[in-house]
């Protein structure tokens, strides 16, 4: 997280674009519920900024000072400067280079003045004063004076990959410090990426958000680059680059992408590039089809850490990494709920989960999975986090399916004696055991919850995820909510955002029996 400025009362950051100030619904993950999920740090957020505008955002840290910021916002004590960017140029619209609007926004009055600082690469650079706003007032002001904000799709602004606005400055009356954020660099002149522009958005996004958190996270999401279609993640000192394309040799994918290689270095600092190709259809030709290093190559395994905790990792064995960034968040949720629980970690993989849950001082858990390397990977994450506790934690080499089903079979025999009070459950998209066939999770999707259920005690908590790409969101949401009580949504961290609408790359559930 940028920090601009904290004391006992006041919290001023940078807020990145693509974050929202305050939850739009239940599970959303917004400024106050990061910082209190990953921070432990309880805000009170009284000034927002929009989801995709970034900048200076204040917010209070105890009841008083969010009492006192009333005050100042009624008063309007505050000052607040913002920078935009338009593809429209106030002189041909004859405004002129300095102006203002006081048109009254939901029968409330409102007052901005803008000034025209000057061309920037292909658009135009503005400044707008403010001193308290009302919702969406320098949008609507801007378009009202024929300079809709570049990315503004709600108040008619050319297309770009973000909204172009940007809160540079706050005078703010009880802290004698300038608060400023610097200007993003994807409302600069784009320089190299002037054809990409979301590549430098992607940076934007991110910020420092994960410093001191952990040292694995997602660069570039699928989609925010125009230049090729991949994702490429950071894992302490490496990058990975997943290639979508099936065509493009990867020579000439490493010639496309040496400046954005040189960007990243520069922004990151790694050792060296593993390149990786996906398949449309992994399960005929094989999940990597393809693999280049460029720089170091990394150790065939090493560690990385996520809130104080060591993950074993593989950027150049199998088929995946060993480690699903996207979980981040899901992960600390298990650490924080697994206090003196009974845990089934279902489709356990290499058990980060459990890991997770260990940490968190779990009365028992059961990792699930067919694959035997996997959970011996586990188990070496246990003893690298000093967690191994034979008494306590059991990994079993089963098909999750049948385990369920015995599980079910022992609980009628035994009254209910083997029922778990955290479950997770997050399957692949396709798979096959020899002892189970094959696996779909939209087939099965219905089916592992029911029986999730069976072994569930009365206060228990389930966690479902799939990373299905081609499934809607709704489809899986509906049938965990004709099994469970509660049924919440919750989104993937914020370095994994949402580029195309109802293309979610994770879907995340959290539910309850009542």
């Amino acid at each position: 997280m940028d920090i601009i400025f904290q004391n006992k009362d006041w919290l001023v950051i940078n807020k990145p674009t693509g974050i929202s100030s305050q939850a739009a619904f239940a599970g959303d993950i917004a400024i106050p519920d990061w910082l209190s999920l990953h921070k432990n740090e309880t805000v009170h957020v009284f000034s927002r900024l929009d989801k995709g505008t970034s900048g200076v955002m204040i917010m209070a840290r105890n009841s008083k000072a969010a009492t006192r910021a009333q005050e100042i916002l009624k008063l309007e004590k505050s000052k607040k400067i913002y920078a935009f960017l338009s593809a429209s140029d106030s002189l041909t619209s004859k405004r002129g280079k300095s102006w203002e609007v006081a048109t009254a926004i939901s029968g409330k009055p409102a007052q901005t003045q803008f000034e025209r600082i000057g061309p920037c690469g292909k658009y135009f650079l503005y400044h707008a004063h403010i001193k308290s706003g009302r919702i969406h007032q320098i949008r609507r002001h801007a378009k009202e004076s024929r300079v809709p904000i570049l990315g503004d799709d709600k108040y008619g602004g050319a297309t770009f990959p973000r909204l172009c606005l940007h809160c540079k400055s706050l005078f703010w009356p009880e802290i004698e410090q300038d608060l400023q954020a610097p200007m993003p660099s994807s409302m600069g002149s784009l320089g190299d990426f002037a054809n990409d522009p979301g590549f430098l958005v992607a940076f934007d996004r991110r910020l420092q958000f994960y410093l001191g958190i952990t040292d694995v996270f997602r660069c570039v999401h699928r989609g925010e680059m125009a230049a090729l279609d991949c994702a490429i993640d950071f894992f302490a000192g490496y990058f990975c680059l997943w290639v979508y394309d099936e065509v493009i040799p990867l020579s000439e994918i490493e010639d496309r992408l040496a400046p954005y290689f040189k960007k990243l270095f520069s922004r990151y600092g790694a050792q060296g590039v593993v390149i990786k190709r996906n398949l449309k259809n992994p399960h005929s030709r094989g999940l990597i089809q393809e693999q280049k290093i460029l720089g170091s190559t990394p150790p065939e395994l090493f560690d990385v850490q996520e809130h104080g905790l060591k993950y074993r990792v593989s950027l150049t064995q199998g088929q995946h990494t060993g480690f699903f960034i996207d979980q981040r968040d899901n992960r600390l949720r298990v650490r924080q709920r697994a206090l003196g629980r009974d845990v089934a970690n279902l489709f356990s993989y290499t058990c980060s989960f459990s890991i997770a849950a260990a940490a968190g001082h779990a009365h028992s858990i059961i990792s699930v999975d067919a694959a035997r390397p996997c959970l011996e990977t586990g188990k070496l994450g246990f003893a690298a986090n000093g967690l191994i506790n034979p008494d306590r934690n059991k990994f079993i080499k089963e098909d999750v399916r049948l385990w369920l089903k015995r599980q079910s079979q022992q609980n009628d025999m035994k009254n209910n004696a083997n029922k778990f009070n955290l479950i997770i459950c997050d399957p692949p998209t396709f798979s096959s055991t020899k002892a189970g066939g094959r696996f779909s999770v939209t087939k099965e999707w219905e089916s592992l919850a029911k029986m999730c259920k069976k072994i569930s005690a009365p206060n228990c908590e389930l966690l479902f995820c799939t990373n299905h790409q081609e499934g809607h969101k709704d489809y899986y949401l509906n049938i965990l909510k004709e099994v469970f009580a509660n049924v919440t949504h919750v989104p993937a961290p914020i370095d994994f955002p949402v580029i195309k609408e109802n293309q979610e790359h994770v879907k995340m559930f959290w539910c309850s029996i009542k």
